[in-house]
């Protein structure tokens, strides 16, 4: 019974913090006089509701990227401008995630921010291999490797190689699907 009660009061008094601190985002979101702080809580706060309150995410995206992009803070700017496209993706608005991926990677390419061309190209990866366009996939995600290779970056290789195959994986089951008609 202690055991029980004491997990209740662990997780009231966690959400209690938590409900605290978006409550505190959201207020430093909508008054902080510095555009940096007030980004970094609207990033927050699209992390918080990504995928429990899309609608929510998506509002603290835009007027992210509307701050950062006034205020000239790139890698903000383009950090939301990435989680833009995800949110597309997720939404199954799949031309509209490419085109925010290809607008950003153009930006990502132009500021020399290595993190994040590769962080936009996997996600063109995870957009093409979501709309069947294996070959265009598997180009994207070679691309992340070869970039992680020459940054010595293992772990991110291994997180490449790892798309590479769930590609692969889905790649066959896509054509059993298109085989049996669905």
């Amino acid at each position: 019974m202690k055991t029980k009660l004491s997990f209740f009061l662990f997780m009231f008094f966690t959400q209690l913090a938590v409900g605290n601190n978006i409550d505190s985002l959201k207020i430093v979101s909508q008054t902080s006089i510095n555009p940096r702080e007030s980004v970094k809580a609207d990033i927050a706060l699209s992390n918080y509701y990504f995928y429990s309150m899309p609608d929510s995410s998506l509002y603290y995206i835009q007027k992210g990227i509307l701050v950062a992009k006034k205020n000239k803070l790139i890698k903000e700017h383009l950090y939301l401008l990435t989680s833009l496209g995800i949110h597309y993706n997720e939404s199954g608005e799949l031309q509209l995630a490419e085109k925010t991926f290809q607008h950003t990677l153009r930006l990502a390419r132009a500021t020399q921010d290595t993190m994040q061309v590769i962080s936009v190209l996997g996600n063109l990866g995870n957009n093409h291999m979501m709309r069947g366009n294996f070959d265009d996939a598997l180009g994207y995600y070679t691309e992340t490797v070869d970039m992680y290779q020459k940054l010595g970056n293992k772990k991110g290789m291994a997180y490449s190689y790892g798309a590479i195959g769930n590609m692969y994986n889905k790649k066959r089951t896509y054509k059993k699907n298109i085989q049996k008609g669905y």
